[in-house]
């Protein structure tokens, strides 16, 4: 399970703290980083206005419609995306059909040269056997 937020916050805010150098208090340095906790406030990265509930909340209401019309978009293409794959697998399908269609008429068609040749050939085996018997001759 992930940690809350406001634990990620917190935990980053002791690091920061632990990362500065130790503040000079009454010619002695401070060994606890903690000293000074409620004096200091979160600057911001871009300013040096302090963080407030209202800006963290306008902050945070921006992120939220800024992540919610970037899904709104991902979401849309996805869809569009989607739908032009449907368009082809109905192509497809309609193409696979007279394939198969074409396929069966190829087939039928074989069989019945298939048929016809046999036919055939017992047509030209007896007419072989007709022409030998005519050529003999009796004394």
């Amino acid at each position: 399970m992930a940690p809350s937020k406001r634990l990620k916050i917190t935990d980053q805010i002791r690091s920061n703290r632990k990362d500065r150098p130790r503040q000079k208090q009454d010619d002695t340095y401070s060994t606890d980083p903690s000293t000074n906790a409620e004096d200091e406030t979160l600057q911001l990265s871009q300013g040096d206005s302090p963080v407030t509930n209202q800006s963290l909340h306008t902050m945070l209401l921006d992120l939220k419609e800024s992540l919610r019309s970037d899904f709104w978009q991902i979401t849309k293409e996805i869809r569009r995306d989607i739908q032009e794959l449907g368009g082809h697998t109905s192509r497809l399908e309609s193409k696979t059909e007279e394939l198969c269609s074409a396929h069966n008429d190829v087939v039928d068609q074989l069989q019945r040269l298939e048929e016809e040749q046999s036919a055939l050939k017992l047509k030209m085996a007896d007419m072989q056997y007709r022409a030998r018997r005519n050529n003999l001759r009796f004394q």
